[in-house]
């Protein structure tokens, strides 16, 4: 298969599991227009990774694998660190512990 044939390949996979997508980000979010926004995005990491997925018989699980953790991430509450930052860009100045960040000269 050519590169466009793999990619309409995959597009039509997906498609085929839209409405169950939807359905299951209607159930986390419990509005429609949530619901919509978030399975737009998981499309769109989707598509983004779709050289990722190499079984077309476990796209389902993967989708909804995506559509998850997009929720997830996105509902993740900003909780602050001591002495600033928050639980998404985590505490000013890396993790503060020697063995990533000290003298080894490591990045968090």
């Amino acid at each position: 298969m050519s590169e466009q044939e793999c990619s309409n390949h995959f597009e039509q996979l997906v498609l085929d599991h839209v409405a169950v997508l939807y359905a299951v980000a209607l159930r986390l979010t419990g509005s429609p227009d949530d619901a919509q926004r978030l399975t737009q995005r998981a499309l769109m990491t989707a598509f983004r990774f779709q050289d990722t997925c190499t079984e077309a018989t476990r796209i389902k699980g993967w989708l909804l694998t995506i559509l998850r953790k997009t929720f997830m991430s996105e509902r993740r509450p900003a909780v602050p660190w001591p002495g600033g930052g928050s639980a998404r860009s985590g505490p000013p100045g890396g993790c503060g512990t020697q063995s990533c960040c000290g003298e080894s000269g490591g990045v968090c």
